[in-house]
């Protein structure tokens, strides 16, 4: 499957470009929004609701890494059931580990 890589160096933004459509990319800082969202390297899943982010809410209390920590974004439904999760996950070919 070809791909198209777009990368804004200064913020970690990225965003990948797939036959099915673009899934935006971000790290776990830039979530301004409710959703789901998988950890492009774990794939992990992450529901993200609307009260973590608020001001005082958090999303993760600590986290230190080199490098970016990177989720790709599958839907603005936070509660989206797993079966379909793990269905969007895998059409924007992150990995699924959930």
């Amino acid at each position: 499957m070809a791909k198209t890589q777009k990368i804004d160096t200064q913020t970690y933004n990225y965003n990948y470009t797939w036959k099915k459509g673009v899934w935006p990319t971000m790290t776990i800082q830039d979530i301004t929004t409710p959703g789901c969202y998988v950890d492009w390297h774990t794939g992990h899943l992450y529901r993200v609701n609307p009260e973590m982010l608020e001001v005082g809410g958090t999303i993760f209390s600590c986290f230190c890494s080199t490098d970016p920590w990177l989720v790709v974004k599958i839907s603005d439904n936070y509660l989206l059931p797993l079966d379909e999760a793990r269905i969007l996950a895998a059409n924007a070919s992150a990995n699924v580990n959930f």
